[in-house]
């Protein structure tokens, strides 16, 4: 399986922790680059948690044993990835719309 934009996405958590860090002012920084890590290490987490669940063909059971719940699984993470991104995708475009402090 191939994790397609995966590992950019979880990379893009950690630098918006950190960017978020250098502009913001007051205690919401403070957090701010661990909150990226946490976020980047859940969804890789989720991401192994699924591809190890992988269904594994065994001596007379069926290729699909277990294929479907496995699907399904996918189909979160690969939602919740999507869902991860689109927000990335929003907090970048309103920031380059922001006027410079």
């Amino acid at each position: 399986m191939a994790p397609g934009p995966a590992h950019p996405l979880w990379t893009s958590l950690i630098g918006l922790g950190v960017g978020y860090a250098l502009v913001a002012r007051g205690r919401a920084r403070r957090p701010a680059i661990a909150l990226g890590y946490a976020g980047a290490t859940l969804l890789h987490f989720l991401w192994n948690h699924t591809i190890d669940g992988a269904p594994v063909v065994q001596a007379g059971a069926g290729p699909w044993n277990g294929a479907a719940t496995w699907l399904a699984g996918m189909g979160k993470v690969y939602l919740l990835e999507l869902t991860v991104a689109g927000a990335l995708i929003a907090v970048t475009a309103r920031e380059r719309t922001r006027p410079p402090r």
